[in-house]
């Protein structure tokens, strides 16, 4: 047990650490971003190409824009009410959207997991950007 001196300094130091929890606890829990109506409807989005190379099931709109290069479907499936959007309105949109997102999460303090895969796409919010 320290000395009756130390108490009330320990004390103090913990009523005063835990003045910073909030803070410390909000900067680190920042909303995720949101993608905006058009993006989230999208399960793959692509800005150059979308490439397929097997039986692959894609359970959302899958797009790519600005450029227009889609392969593997068939054998790959967008199932409805999903549909193939290349270079149309609804893709350019959610590029957009999902550029607006990137950008507002880098912005953010704290940390934003972005998950990275191959050829520098990532995941982020459920929606593989590449």
């Amino acid at each position: 047990m320290p000395p009756k001196n130390y108490v009330p300094w320990i004390v103090t130091i913990l009523l005063l650490s835990l003045l910073w929890l909030p803070v410390s606890v909000r900067a680190l829990t920042n909303p995720p971003p949101t993608l905006g109506a058009t993006a989230s409807t999208f399960a793959v989005l692509g800005a150059s190409a979308v490439t397929n190379t097997g039986p692959t099931i894609v359970q959302g709109n899958l797009g790519v824009s600005p450029l227009s290069s889609v392969t593997g479907f068939p054998p790959g499936a967008v199932t409805p009410p999903g549909t193939i959007h290349i270079t149309d309105g609804p893709a350019a949109t959610a590029q957009g959207e999902a550029n607006a997102a990137s950008i507002n999460a880098a912005g953010q303090p704290g940390s934003v997991r972005f998950q990275y895969v191959g050829s520098g796409g990532c995941v982020c919010c459920g929606i593989l950007i590449l």
